[in-house]
C-alpha cells in the first residue's frame, strides 16, 4: 500500500472541527477530515502572471470588439466619441477609433488592470503564514497562522488560559516559524470547609498549599483530610474539620448522709435529731469538644469542693426500764398472733477500719429489722459498689394487700422501680433508708433518663414522714 505524503493532505473545510484549532473535547481527527491537496501549477509565479495577463487581454478584446449594427443605430462608437468631444470641447480626431491616443489609452488601462489583479491574487499584501506547534497538557497540535503574537493566535483559535494554568511564553511574544507553545494545565480541586465548598485549580503541590491558595486559614487543632503534606491529584476533595474546645463550670450537689446513733438516755423506740443535714456544693470544670459546631465529647478537667455536706445525725433511744416480775396469770394464752412482717433478729455485718460494710448483704439481711434499724446499717465500702445513680424522684409506700410484681409480700427493704432501668433482684444502698432490693414495679415506668424509686415502709406515718425526695444519689451494689 502506497503511503501518502504529509504535504498531500489539507484539512477539509466541511469537517466537524473545521476552523477550530483547539477544543476541550478531545475528539480524534480521522483520515476522513482530510482531503488530498490539489496539485500546484508547475508554471510558477511568472507562468500564472502570464496566464492572468492573457485572460485580461481577451476580456478587453471582447469588450471593445466592433459590432455590426445598422447605420441608423442611435448608439454607435462614432456617435459616442462625437458626443464626448462636444461635451469636453475637443476638436479633431483625438479619441476617434484608429487614432494613436485611442490605442495608447486602451493599452494603459489593460496594463493597470493586469497589475492590480496580480497584486491582489498573489497574496503579496497579506502577512506570511508560519507553522507553530501547540503542546496543550501533552496534546500536540501543529497549525499555520499569520497572527503576530501568541495572544492573537489564542484569541483566533479559542484557546483559553484559566486560573492556575501556566503558559511558558508570554502572550505578547511574537509568532515565529517553528515556534513551540507549551501550556501546562492546572488540576481541579474541591475544598470542603464546614458547610462551604471552594473550587481551586493547581498545577502541582501539597494539600497545605491548596488551602493557602484558597485563602482558608486552618488552626493547629483543626483536622485536615488528607493530611496537609499529601500531594494533590486531579479531582481530589480536601475536607477541613473545625475543632473547637470550650471550658465551662458546673455546680454539683453533694448530698448529705443520714446517720443514726444509739442513745442510752432516750427511751427505746424514741428518736431525737442531733444534727440537721445540709447538702454541699462542688464546682466541676468541664472541657467540651466541638467538630464543625457539633458537640463530640465532654471531659471533667478539675473538681473543687465549695462547701462540704453536713451529715444528718439522729439519736435512737436504747434505754429500757427494768421489768417487774410478772404475776402468774390464770387466763389461757391466746392461740392466735398476728404475724410480723419484720425479722426481729439483728444480723451481724463485717466492716472495715472506716466502719463501712465490706460484703453485700444477703436477701434475709436486707429484709430484717425496723426502719430505724434498717437505715442504721453501715454504708457500703467502695469494693462492693458497682456504680452510682442519681434518682430524680423517690417516694414511699406501705401495705396494699397485694403481692409484688415478683410474687413476694412487700416488707422492709422492698424497692419498686422500672425493671427496664433497674432489673429485678438488683441490690441497692439508699442513704436514709438503708439497703434494698428491687422486687416490685408499681407505677414506676418512666421515659429513658428519668429514674424513680418507691420504698416500702411498715406504716403510713413513716411514708408521710419520708415524703418526696429529689435528686438523691444511690449506690448499686455488685
Amino acid at each position: 500500500m502506497k503511503r501518502r505524503k504529509k504535504d498531500d493532505f489539507e484539512l477539509d473545510s466541511k469537517a466537524h472541527l473545521s476552523g477550530i484549532l483547539y477544543t476541550t473535547r478531545r475528539s480524534t481527527i480521522t483520515e476522513k477530515d482530510f482531503t488530498p491537496k490539489k496539485k500546484k501549477s508547475q508554471k510558477g509565479f511568472f507562468g500564472r502572471a502570464a496566464a492572468w495577463m492573457q485572460n485580461a487581454c481577451r476580456s478587453i478584446q471582447k469588450k471593445f470588439q466592433r459590432k455590426r449594427v445598422p447605420r441608423t443605430a442611435k448608439h454607435t462608437p462614432r456617435r459616442f466619441f462625437e458626443t464626448l468631444k462636444q461635451k469636453l470641447g475637443i476638436q479633431g480626431r483625438f479619441f476617434e477609433r484608429g487614432s494613436k491616443p485611442f490605442y495608447i489609452g486602451v493599452a494603459s488601462t489593460g496594463l493597470a488592470a493586469i497589475v492590480c489583479a496580480i497584486v491582489l491574487t498573489s497574496g503579496i499584501l497579506e502577512p506570511a503564514a508560519v507553522e507553530v506547534t501547540v503542546n496543550d497538557a501533552g496534546r500536540v497540535v501543529s497549525a499555520m497562522t499569520s497572527e503576530a503574537t501568541v495572544g492573537e493566535f489564542f484569541d483566533k483559535n479559542g484557546i483559553e488560559i484559566q486560573d492556575g494554568d501556566v503558559l511558558e511564553v508570554s502572550e505578547s511574544t511574537p509568532i515565529e516559524e517553528g515556534m513551540e507553545i507549551v501550556i501546562r494545565r492546572a488540576m481541579p480541586l474541591t475544598i470542603i470547609h464546614g458547610n462551604e465548598k471552594t473550587q481551586v485549580r493547581m498545577l502541582a503541590g501539597t494539600v497545605e498549599e491548596a488551602l493557602s491558595r484558597a485563602n482558608i486559614e486552618v488552626d493547629p487543632e483543626d483536622e485536615v483530610y488528607p493530611v496537609r503534606d499529601s500531594y494533590v491529584s486531579a479531582g481530589m476533595s480536601i475536607n477541613v474539620i473545625e475543632v473547637e474546645t470550650k471550658t465551662i463550670t458546673e455546680q454539683e450537689t453533694l448530698y448529705y448522709k443520714e446517720l443514726t446513733k444509739n442513745d442510752s438516755t432516750l427511751a427505746k423506740g424514741k428518736t431525737k435529731l442531733q444534727t440537721a443535714g445540709k447538702n454541699g456544693v462542688q464546682e466541676n470544670t468541664i472541657e467540651i469538644t466541638y467538630k464543625n459546631g457539633v458537640e463530640i465529647s465532654r471531659k471533667t478537667v478539675s473538681e473543687k469542693v465549695i462547701s462540704e455536706p453536713v451529715d444528718q445525725v439522729t439519736l435512737v433511744g436504747t434505754y429500757e426500764a427494768p421489768k417487774a416480775t410478772p404475776k402468774p396469770s390464770t387466763s389461757k394464752p391466746s392461740s392466735t398472733k398476728k404475724p410480723s412482717t419484720s425479722n426481729s433478729s439483728k444480723p451481724s455485718y463485717s466492716t472495715n477500719d472506716d466502719g463501712k460494710l465490706t460484703s453485700v448483704p444477703s436477701v434475709s439481711e436486707i429484709h430484717s429489722g425496723t426502719l430505724y434499724e434498717h437505715k442504721n446499717v453501715p454504708a457500703p465500702a467502695s469494693s462492693i459498689i458497682k456504680k452510682t445513680l442519681v434518682i430524680n424522684r423517690m417516694t414511699a409506700y406501705t401495705h396494699t394487700g397485694n403481692r409484688t410484681a415478683t410474687g413476694t409480700w412487700p416488707k422492709i427493704g422492698t424497692v419498686a422501680a422500672d425493671p427496664k432501668q433497674i432489673p429485678y433482684g438488683t441490690k441497692l444502698y439508699i442513704p436514709g433508708y438503708g439497703y434494698g432490693r428491687v422486687e416490685d414495679t408499681g407505677s414506676n415506668k418512666h421515659d429513658a433518663g428519668t429514674y424513680c424509686l418507691d420504698l416500702f415502709m411498715e406504716t403510713k406515718q413513716e411514708c408521710m414522714t419520708w415524703g418526696v425526695k429529689r435528686n438523691v444519689k444511690i449506690y448499686i451494689l455488685k
